[in-house]
């Protein structure tokens, strides 16, 4: 029986870096996390700094080219809505999800893909901005793409997020500790979308049913 070993697309932001905290070495005998700049999380993992994002699918197949691992992605790599997008290697490392949705045989290869999105394209009343509609393509992308086809592959829709200590009493945030722990949980389970909880989910599912017909 082959190893686990997880693969990591993003691994500066807050959810990640709580992600990495939730006893993974009981699942993965590896972990691999590629990221665009300086890494400044845990440095027990086998880390890939600096990566051009047009050297992702090379440095992907290189990676699963060694069988002796069964491999897992998540990929979390979009940048936060107040980065700099004008800068061109922001955007192009901004587009690397939809680049991974669109590796068919890749795609194929991975046991199981998992996609960090966003609520926000959902909100009709949100101003617009280049964060907005990038998550909305990365949305219909996996619901075109992914989502008919392809069962072991989830799209969690995050909540606002903040810590753990700076969301009481506000029903709108969730933490990023609690969705750190249901991202460790999604690798083993084969929801297709997942969705907020409480009542931001009860909204999320409402509005996402009239955008695309489906739940």
């Amino acid at each position: 029986m082959k190893e686990k070993a997880l693969i990591i697309i993003g691994g500066n932001s807050t959810l990640i870096s709580k992600f990495l905290k939730t006893e993974l070495n009981i699942i993965y005998k590896k972990i691999i996390i590629i990221s665009h700049r300086k890494y400044n999380g845990e440095a027990n993992h086998e880390i890939i700094e600096f990566l051009d994002p047009k050297l992702l699918e090379i440095t992907l197949n290189n990676i699963i080219s060694n069988n002796l691992f069964d491999y897992d992605l998540i990929v979390s790599n979009t940048p936060p809505q107040n980065a700099d997008f004008q800068n061109e290697k922001t955007r192009e490392w901004a587009m690397v999800t939809l680049k991974v949705m669109n590796m068919f045989s890749f795609n194929h290869i991975i046991k199981k893909v998992i996609f960090t999105g966003s609520c926000l394209p959902l909100l009709p009343l949100y101003h617009e901005s280049f964060y907005k509609k990038l998550k909305d393509i990365e949305m219909r992308y996996f619901i075109d793409l992914i989502f008919k086809n392809n069962k072991k592959h989830s799209y969690i829709i995050l909540p606002p997020l903040r810590m753990n200590s700076d969301t009481k009493f506000n029903p709108i945030f969730d933490s990023y500790e609690k969705w750190a722990l249901i991202l460790r949980e999604e690798l083993g389970l084969n929801n297709s979308i997942v969705y907020p909880r409480g009542i931001v989910g009860f909204i999320t599912k409402i509005l996402f049913f009239i955008k695309f017909r489906t739940i």
